[in-house]
């Protein structure tokens, strides 16, 4: 059975709780009702929004997990040691204070018939405490994670920026555009945080040197458009103005995917709604150098030609999804190759290559992910990156 990335699915949910937060507010003006920033550190697990890096073991196996949460919904990923492919994990909290609700899935799993594993959690000061469990198998084994930040890795905080218009100020039940903004960020009193947030502002294309004004600019380019939109193609009556259709959104959550060896991988993840059958979707990588302060590009990471590349992905990419040698991979892209590409992220074990909807494979595929081991590509890896991993 073909299936929509849960992280999609997660992703949605936030927007859509967002607007559903903003909509009591917004009726009252005509303007964007723009809320100040929200910031966390990583002092307590009550605050709204926070990032934390954990280690410890599940099953007795080492294992490191990166955590994000914002309000009472939780994501991120982890991965063993032993193997180092990033598995993902999102949920909410639970009815106690300290207890959460994590689900996992795999990221290079086509297909998925069964119910994700599942965390049961509690905090316990700096640790959490639960139980991984299998409904499939019904095994289960303990979790035990202390928050750490090694050397060459970095605390982070994050930045919230929620903000909605109205299409027809006055009306009770007027549609609205809404965006949200959940970024990652360095503390400005932190060493390199100047560097850091710097490149953040240019993958956001963000030209302002303040984080705040950039993304309000962003939102009045936004909801402008809305405006202009909503004029031009207005709803017949209230019954069609109760439609889903009228009423936009965007958001950009970043996601911490790497966190170590003075190496930081971060995914940006959009989402936008502008009308018809469903959103669209998508996700780029930027992978940070800190101790050079600059972002890593493929050819920072690998010497070698596209059509070894292709040949190396194209290997992975039967493995991760079950596609036998005999079977064309028509069967699930476009064409009968898959083509390269450089929207990657770096991990523990290998390199994580990202397609999204519509780019090598039909919009119900989903996003796919190919991951390569440091092995698989041994031969190809640049010596001063081989060094800064310790390979």
């Amino acid at each position: 059975m073909k299936w929509i990335p849960y992280s999609y699915l997660f992703l949605m949910l936030c927007t859509l709780l967002s607007c559903n937060n903003q909509a009591s507010k917004a009726s009252e003006t005509d303007d964007a009702e723009t809320q100040q920033p929200s910031d966390s550190k990583n002092t307590s697990t009550s605050n709204k929004t926070f990032y934390k890096r954990y280690e410890g073991t599940i099953a007795n196996q080492p294992v490191t997990v990166y955590l994000q949460k914002e309000g009472n919904l939780f994501w991120g990923s982890y991965y063993y040691t032993k193997t180092g492919k990033p598995i993902e994990i999102n949920g909410q909290q639970g009815s106690q204070k300290d207890s959460l609700y994590l689900y996992e899935y795999d990221i290079t799993q086509f297909e998925q018939s069964n119910e994700p594993p599942q965390w049961m959690i509690r905090y316990e000061e700096d640790s959490l405490i639960g139980k991984w469990s299998n409904p499939n198998t019904k095994k289960s084994f303990s979790i035990l994670l202390n928050e750490s930040y090694p050397s060459g890795s970095y605390q982070f905080i994050m930045k919230n920026f929620m903000d909605s218009v109205m299409a027809y100020p006055g009306k009770t039940s007027s549609p609205q555009a809404t965006s949200d903004y959940s970024l990652v960020w360095m503390d400005e009193t932190t060493k390199g945080a100047s560097s850091f947030n710097s490149l953040i502002l240019q993958a956001l294309y963000i030209h302002e040197q303040d984080l705040a004004t950039g993304i309000k600019k962003k939102d009045d380019s936004f909801f402008s458009s809305y405006k202009e939109d909503m004029k031009q193609d207005t709803p017949m009556d209230e019954q069609e103005m109760n439609s889903p259709s009228w009423n936009y959104s965007q958001s950009l959550h970043c996601i911490l995917r790497y966190n170590a060896q003075d190496i930081v991988a971060i995914e940006q993840s959009y989402y936008s709604f502008l009308g018809g059958a469903h959103g669209n979707y998508y996700s780029t990588f930027l992978n940070i150098d800190m101790l050079q302060n600059k972002s890593l590009q493929l050819s920072d990471v690998l010497n070698i030609d596209s059509a070894s590349l292709q040949k190396i992905l194209e290997t992975s990419f039967r493995k991760d999804y079950h596609l036998p040698i005999t079977k064309p991979l028509t069967g699930i892209l476009f064409d009968p190759y898959l083509a390269t590409t450089d929207n990657f992220y770096i991990s523990e074990k290998g390199l994580l290559f990202v397609y999204n909807p519509y780019e090598v494979a039909a919009y119900a595929v989903g996003q796919i992910n190919v991951f390569v081991s440091y092995t698989q590509l041994n031969k190809y890896l640049r010596e001063d990156f081989k060094k800064r991993i310790q390979l």
